[in-house]
């Protein structure tokens, strides 16, 4: 991959998270238990929201990024406009007790998850490959970069996307804010470790299949010496709060917006 925009980043360190546990997962997972291949939700893709665990996985995100060296703690928090990253996003600020005031919150609709096309609603990538063979030759031909389900996009079509935005990220905020946190999919966590670390082919390839964790985060920081970012943390998944402590946090926030 061209490793000019990585070298041209303004940014010193980049969290990127994954959204919580949503309703799309939990489909997902019952289908899978259930060896179904296909799973059942009704709505957009885009405004399906987070479940009760996928809460308490963003808020213990930013429990654990507020735990950080000040100088490692973001500034800047960005969202998909999907709407599970979006409260993931909310939640994370919560679990640090980030100041509103010190912080800039922004969203950017081209990082959204990739798009799937005619492969939505597939349990598994197996189980559409299961049911369209020719597509599973298809993606052996063209690899993971280039390949791109019916009516979908190809992870070199994401990557540009991506990059794009994070464009318009850098000339927007990159001059204010050194460290930032990106609460995004599984698939733009990827794109963004292509695109900041200046990912060969090859190098995707390994990265395409590894899973990323609803509530997880990976870090980048950036070399010096190359002038690119690298892996500093990978796929950290901070370990949930309670559902007892996230009430009780929850209560008294309420409580304490009352008296104010």
């Amino acid at each position: 991959m061209n490793a000019t925009f990585a070298k041209r980043s303004k940014f010193r360190m980049l969290h990127l998270g994954r959204h919580g546990r949503s309703r799309v997962n939990l489909a997902q997972e019952r289908a899978e238990d259930k060896h179904e291949p296909k799973f059942k939700i009704s709505g957009p893709d885009r405004q399906q929201p987070i479940t009760s665990l996928g809460k308490r996985q963003s808020f213990s995100q930013g429990a654990f990024l507020a735990t950080l060296p000040a100088n490692e703690q973001p500034t800047l928090f960005l969202s998909t406009s999907f709407l599970r990253t979006e409260q993931s996003l909310d939640r994370a600020i919560i679990g640090g007790n980030f100041d509103p005031a010190k912080i800039r919150r922004d969203s950017h609709r081209s990082l959204r998850d990739r798009e799937l096309g005619d492969k939505y609603g597939y349990t598994t990538a197996s189980d559409f490959f299961h049911a369209h063979p020719s597509e599973r030759a298809r993606r052996q031909e063209l690899g993971k970069l280039y390949y791109g389900y019916p009516n979908g996009e190809s992870y070199q079509c994401l990557i540009e996307r991506v990059s794009c935005a994070l464009t318009d990220v850098e000339a927007a905020y990159g001059e204010d804010h050194e460290v930032a946190f990106i609460e995004g999919h599984n698939s733009t966590v990827r794109a963004c470790v292509t695109v900041y670390c200046g990912l060969s082919e090859r190098d995707f390839e390994s990265l395409a299949d590894k899973d990323v964790p609803n509530g997880s985060i990976t870090t980048l920081a950036r070399n010096e010496a190359t002038g690119l970012m690298e892996i500093v943390r990978k796929l950290y998944v901070p370990e949930p709060i309670s559902k007892s402590q996230y009430r009780q946090f929850r209560k008294k926030q309420k409580s304490d917006g009352d008296e104010k």
